[in-house]
Formats: structure tokens, sequence, C-alpha cells
């Protein structure tokens, strides 16, 4: 049988299983896909080995662009447009200000501004698919607090397209040297 279709079989029975496990234990089904990520991961000895992380990088690819597609099919432009102000203000605007802060904490631990805006700026970021499947799973997607959720998480997924503009341009400059800060930055963070 073709070694993918053996992975990718697998993995969905894993996923599954979990999934279906946690909801009967009413736990959500988050917490169903995190326990399948990690017994599926590269780091984790399993029944999908770590040799096949190409395979699993696809299904996982597939999958977020099943999810964007899901969101794209009920979203309108005029509900987009009556969340522009939530979008640009909470969403795009928390990413901003979480950027400046990452730069001023670097320059003030003599790090480079443009490791501490990079890490500000991926840090800002929120899992879409975690927090719309928490809501959804309460049914608190149509509630105000919900709305005003999607629309920051909105706001989050469309400053991507800046954020994956501004790297490779940040990046330009003395590779060698940013990756030996970045680490140190990293260092300081989770400590």
């Amino acid at each position: 049988m073709n070694s993918f279709l053996m992975t990718a079989a697998m993995a969905f029975l894993i996923i599954g299983c979990c999934v279906a496990l946690c909801v009967r234990l009413n736990v959500g089904s988050v917490v169903g896909f995190i326990i399948a990520g990690a017994i599926l991961g590269p780091n984790t000895p399993g029944l999908v080995a770590s040799n096949n992380v190409e395979t699993l990088q696809s299904i996982a690819d597939f999958g977020v662009v099943l999810f964007l597609f899901t969101l794209g099919l009920e979203m309108r432009p005029k509900q987009l447009w009556s969340m522009r102000k939530t979008l640009l203000l909470q969403g795009m605007g928390q990413v901003a200000l979480t950027g400046a802060c990452f730069t001023i904490i670097a320059s003030l631990f003599a790090v480079s501004w443009e490791v501490g805006l990079v890490l500000g700026l991926i840090l800002a970021q929120s899992s879409t698919a975690v927090v719309v499947s928490m809501l959804a799973d309460k049914h608190e997607l149509g509630t105000s607090h919900g709305k005003n959720i999607f629309a920051n998480l909105m706001g989050q997924d469309m400053s991507i397209v800046l954020v994956m503009g501004i790297i490779p341009i940040l990046a330009h400059s003395k590779v060698e040297d940013q990756v030996g800060l970045l680490e140190k930055s990293l260092v300081f963070v989770a400590s």
C-alpha cells in the first residue's frame, strides 16, 4: 500500500479516536486535537515514525486549507465590512503594539531591534482554529463577545500577510548575526 495513504489513514484514525474520546469526556475537541498532535508529532515515539514528518506536514497543511476555506464560506463581505473597526483596532493594532513592545524590550537587552520586532509580531498571533472551535463548542460564536473575538482573530490573520512581507526584508541583512540574536531572545523569553 502507498506510504502516504497508510500514514494518512493512521493519522486520521488517531485524530478521530482522540477527538471522539475527548468529546465523550466533555473536555472539548480542541484537547483531542492537541493530544493527537502530541502522539503524531515528530518528537514523540508513536505509531507514526519521525521519518514521515513531510507526510504529516502535508496532511496538516490540507487541514489548514480546509479550515480557511470553511471560514471563507461563512464570511460575507458585508459582515467583514461591519467588523472593520474591531478588525483594524483590536486585531491588527494588537499585533503592531506587541511588535513595538518587543522591539523596545530587545533594544533594552542589547538585542537587535529587528529580532525583537519579528519575535513580537510572531508571538502576537493567536490560533484562529483553536479559538473558533472553543467558541463553537460552547455555542458562543454568535454572541457579542464571540463576534468581537472573531473580529480580533481575523485582524491577526490578515496581518500575517504584512508580517510575511516584513520578515524577509529584515532578514536580508546580517543573517548569521540575526540567528544568534534570535536564539538569545528566545532563551530570554522562555525563562
